[in-house]
């Protein structure tokens, strides 16, 4: 089994098109884990799980566990993102002092969100990225009026070197969970935009 995780827009997310406008979605609920550690103090205080079974968490630039400077090269600490793949499409990560991904730890597992401002909307993007190799989801999209649409078999990369999605952002660095141990791997990690 492989673990791996779903990170809508890491932390949310996605991005609707609405007449070639893209407009945020925000998550008002199913976040489970918080997988991103930020702030001062040691990453175990500032997440409840790991990306990998390594025990790697995403960070942010403010992340500081002991005297030396944050890192300059994690995520941004206000969570705005912009794609590399299209700058025009922008990504807010929710709360990253709170539960901020949708982490699906097991095979045949599932998790669900739910949307505080849906839109009518022709494409969707999520951010995401999986730990200890690449996995596969499948979905359902429930509308408003409960009809469904099935989201077919979606590859979600493993968090390094893929290029099978558009790379939404790279070379955020990660540290060790139990560690606090900072790794800066070139162009890595990655989190991948997923239509």
């Amino acid at each position: 089994m492989r673990k791996f995780l779903l990170s809508i827009s890491l932390i949310l997310l996605a991005f609707a098109t609405v007449k070639a406008q893209y407009q945020p979605l925000t998550v008002s609920s199913g976040f489970n884990q918080d997988v991103v550690a930020n702030g001062a103090g040691a990453a175990a205080l500032s997440t409840t799980a790991s990306v990998d079974v390594n025990a790697f968490c995403f960070m942010t630039n403010d992340y500081q566990p002991g005297p030396d400077a944050p890192p300059a090269y994690a995520l941004p600490a206000d969570g705005m993102l912009t794609s590399l793949a299209n700058p025009s499409l922008t990504f807010q990560l929710a709360d990253l002092s709170a539960n901020n991904s949708l982490r699906i730890a097991t095979q045949n597992a599932s998790g669900t969100l739910e949307f505080s401002n849906p839109v009518a909307a022709t494409k969707i993007f999520m951010l995401a990225s999986s730990g200890d190799g690449a996995a596969t989801i499948t979905g359902v999209i429930t509308f408003d009026d409960n009809s469904t649409q099935a989201i077919g078999a979606t590859a979600v990369p493993d968090w390094f070197n893929s290029t099978v999605h558009p790379v939404a952002t790279s070379g955020f660095g990660r540290v060790g969970r139990a560690t606090d141990i900072i790794e800066n791997p070139a162009g890595n990690p990655r989190l991948y935009q997923i239509q």
